[in-house]
């Protein structure tokens, strides 16, 4: 039985990447994280694909093959020296991080999100299901393998990306997980379509808050001053915060530019709202309702096959 429900800090880092650098965003990844934790941070949530950044051309030349060659030698290779150094920098300062990543496995890249524990271990890594529109160009598709959550010291922890986060099924398998505290992270969309894209990342982080009793860490990318001349960009963008599972405002928002927003996490007083708003046990009615998940992965296997020839 279950009775650890603790009362910690928690940050969300809105930052820039080093565009198309690897090493150099890594680099800027682990001081924050030491920033964060200095502060008493204890999970530190950073934003979708960050490592190397934003793909900002897809929305208006995605044929710039050129951008996508940079992209794909900067992105992450799982294990690495990148997800060395970021284990290494959550052992060290004893934090748990979330980090988004350009995956890169074989030729293909992915929309993913890491778990380190503060011991520096991997939990284990989701991949966007499905990118969004032309996202499709330069991700593949993510498996129903890894929408997970982790049970750890701070909580049942999980976590989606970007335009996941309104998508009802995701959330509810992972609600349905017993998910305490969901890491919602988004790309620099507000850069690009301006105040839009944060008030629509703000309807979800506080939708999912809300429907599943969970705290929602919402992070989103901002741009720097090299990517709004690179890609024509409107500004530098962001919106970041930490949403209560009453769908109230616990730190933020951050409405713009680089910054870390800290708020508390007190699973205690989560416990308060699950008798009025939880989806699943309260209110989910698994007699009418029911989410069947494809745990397989979506890869290709190699295998063999003996085909059956019928004796006439």
């Amino acid at each position: 039985m279950n009775n650890h429900f603790p009362k910690y800090k928690a940050a969300g880092v809105q930052m820039a990447a080093r565009w198309g650098d690897r090493d150099g965003t890594t680099d800027k990844i682990c001081r924050l994280a030491e920033e964060a934790r200095k502060q008493g941070a204890e999970l530190i949530v950073f934003p979708e694909v960050i490592i190397p950044g934003s793909p900002h051309w897809i929305w208006s030349t995605p044929e710039d093959y050129d951008r996508y060659v940079e992209l794909y030698k900067n992105s992450v290779e799982i294990p690495s020296q990148t997800t060395r150094q970021l284990c290494e920098t959550a052992k060290q300062l004893q934090a748990f991080l979330i980090v988004g990543v350009n995956e890169r496995q074989g030729k293909v890249l992915y929309n993913t999100m890491l778990f380190i524990d503060q011991k520096g271990t991997l939990l284990g890594a989701h991949r966007k299901l499905m990118g969004t529109y032309v996202e499709k160009i330069i991700w593949a598709m993510g498996g129903g393998d890894s929408l997970q959550v982790f049970p750890t010291e701070l909580g049942v922890i999980g976590g989606l990306i970007c335009r996941e986060n309104l998508s009802n099924l995701s959330r509810h398998v992972l609600a349905s997980l017993g998910e305490q505290v969901h890491a919602g992270i988004w790309l620099a969309g507000s850069a690009r379509r301006g105040a839009h894209f944060s008030k629509c990342m703000e309807a979800a982080c506080i939708t999912h808050a809300l429907t599943s009793s969970t705290y929602v860490i919402g992070v989103q990318a901002c741009a720097s001053e090299q990517e709004i001349e690179m890609f024509n960009l409107q500004g530098t963008g962001g919106w970041s915060a930490i949403i209560s599972p009453q769908g109230e405002v616990v730190a933020g928002p951050l409405p713009e530019g680089e910054g870390i927003v800290i708020g508390e996490i007190d699973l205690e007083s989560a416990i308060r709202a699950y008798p009025r708003r939880d989806e699943i046990g309260y209110h989910g009615r698994p007699d009418i309702f029911k989410v069947l998940v494809n745990r397989e992965p979506y890869v290709q296997e190699l295998g063999e096959f003996s085909p059956h020839w019928e004796k006439i």
